[in-house]
């Protein structure tokens, strides 16, 4: 690297380091694993064999309050009939067709594989049990322009253990807090070719390692999982660890 610096050094301004693109998961660790999941049902009076409607109750949940955030901000809801469509490419076709400064772009919804439970006769001790299986179950994509990160989406598994994950990018982050700060720039696509102040610009990157994560991510979690406030409400809050992640 030092080599490329000083081959172009007629050319640099100077350097940034710092995150690109994050994406954080968020697990309940409280029900992600069978006994966890018989303590649930046991708490809310729920017999191991209606299990699946219960499930089935908390997803139905999940899914009208995903259709009431975005009719309550007038913005699309769309079902997509195949996982392989870019959902990115979606949300940004919306945002051209339809802007917005900030707030939800809109929610995309699709069938995905996802890992879950089963409940499963037990031949050994005669009861039912739960299992761990592969399936498909829908997953909602929230899109919107966050007044820190800019454009990012969390996207949210509608099938316990309702699982979630937030994408946020540290370069649309830095251009919005150089837009507060007045800090001239010039951005093409996901690179910056011009920074009138980069110590400034430097120091407002690293606040995302500065940054309160957990409190953040809830605040994102909270949003669109309104069953963190009644069928799961008394559970430890979501443990967020990072899935992918650039510097």
């Amino acid at each position: 690297m030092d080599s490329f610096f000083e081959r172009h050094a007629d050319l640099i301004l100077g350097s940034l380091a710092g995150f690109d693109r994050i994406i954080f998961r968020g697990t309940l660790r409280s029900i992600c694993y069978e006994k966890g999941l018989e303590i649930l049902l046991g708490s809310r009076h729920v017999l191991m064999k209606d299990f699946g409607r219960f499930a089935q109750r908390c997803t139905d949940r999940l899914a009208d309050h995903a259709e009431q955030l975005a009719r309550q901000a007038g913005r699309p809801y769309r079902y997509l009939d195949s996982s392989a469509v870019s959902k990115e490419q979606v949300a940004r076709e919306i945002l051209d067709e339809s802007p917005v400064e900030t707030g939800l772009i809109c929610v995309l919804s699709c069938v995905e594989p996802c890992l879950t439970f089963d409940v499963r006769h037990n031949p050994v001790t005669g009861f039912l049990k739960f299992v761990r299986r592969n399936r498909k179950c829908r997953f909602f994509y929230f899109y919107m322009i966050d007044r820190d990160f800019g454009f990012m989406h969390i996207r949210l598994q509608s099938w316990l253990p309702f699982n979630l994950q937030v994408y946020v990018n540290g370069r649309t982050y830095l251009a919005r807090q150089l837009d507060r700060a007045g800090i001239g720039y010039e951005q093409k696509g996901n690179c910056f070719t011009e920074m009138d102040d980069l110590p400034r610009a430097q120091a407002l990157l690293n606040r995302l390692e500065e940054r309160d994560w957990p409190r953040t991510l809830a605040r994102f979690a909270s949003l669109v999982n309104p069953l963190l406030r009644d069928q799961l409400a008394g559970l430890f809050p979501y443990y967020w660890s990072t899935r992918e992640a650039e510097f």
